[in-house]
């Protein structure tokens, strides 16, 4: 999505000052540890993050991180044409070993502005 790409140019991850969200669907709160950079010089990237976890059949196909929080779970993005560019919080740990699905994706914000707007 646009967004996330003018995004990452302008910030190139990180952490920002307001780090708190919650999800819409749920009310499950929680806190970004950072946002993955586009750097390929940085331990962890947002390539990278997408073949561990998407490419790797953990999450849908059309779903890509964009953030680590500080359970490590993951913030991610839809690309979908259905809800695209929604964001959602991946509760990862809550997965397992099931198959990938929506089941648990959480709902935080309709597009990255919103969600940016949103944390406290």
């Amino acid at each position: 999505p646009e967004e996330l790409k003018e995004f990452l140019l302008e910030n190139n991850g990180g952490a920002l000052a307001k780090v708190e969200f919650v999800t819409e669907d749920e009310g499950i709160d929680g806190e970004i540890k950072f946002f993955l950079p586009f750097d390929d010089g940085a331990e962890e990237t947002i390539m990278d993050e997408i073949e561990n976890t998407t490419l790797e059949g953990l999450l849908p196909k059309n779903i890509i991180p964009i953030a680590v929080t500080r359970d490590e779970n993951r913030i991610v993005m839809s690309c979908r044409k259905d809800d695209f560019g929604v964001i959602y919080y991946w509760a990862a740990d809550e997965q397992g070993d099931d198959r990938p699905s929506y089941d648990f994706l959480h709902i935080i914000a309709e597009d990255l502005q919103t969600f940016m707007d949103s944390l406290t």
